[in-house]
């Protein structure tokens, strides 16, 4: 009668041993499906930050551009103003030179 409490016991055991490895094995397959599942969330977003941060490097480039070429263009404006009036002042006098230059063959 010992012997067969002893050897019911030891099936209780394990089958309690049994019970909890299968308790504990669906807990780790169910944690490593939803690390599987948040490891594949990161990735995406690694991705996503990935491209955002392409995107934003690529507008940032287009924007040095952009003001390089806006101070480029104002520095010629600004030249050609400066050319324009240069030449008006001058294109005055030369007019002035010869209006007086006229004045004075037809006293003459």
């Amino acid at each position: 009668m010992e012997d067969e409490l002893a050897f019911q016991n030891l099936q209780n055991a394990i089958e309690n041993m049994k019970r909890e490895r299968d308790e504990l094995l669906q807990e780790y397959q169910k944690e490593k499906t939803d690390f599987q599942a948040f490891d594949a969330q990161i990735r995406k977003m690694q991705m996503e930050l990935d491209l955002r941060v392409a995107i934003l490097k690529d507008k940032e480039q287009k924007l040095a551009n952009y003001n390089k070429m806006i101070e480029e263009t104002d520095l010629t404006y600004h030249r050609i103003v400066e050319t324009s009036n240069r030449l008006a002042a001058n294109l005055e006098k030369e007019t002035q030179f010869i209006r007086d230059r006229f004045k004075r063959q037809q006293q003459i």
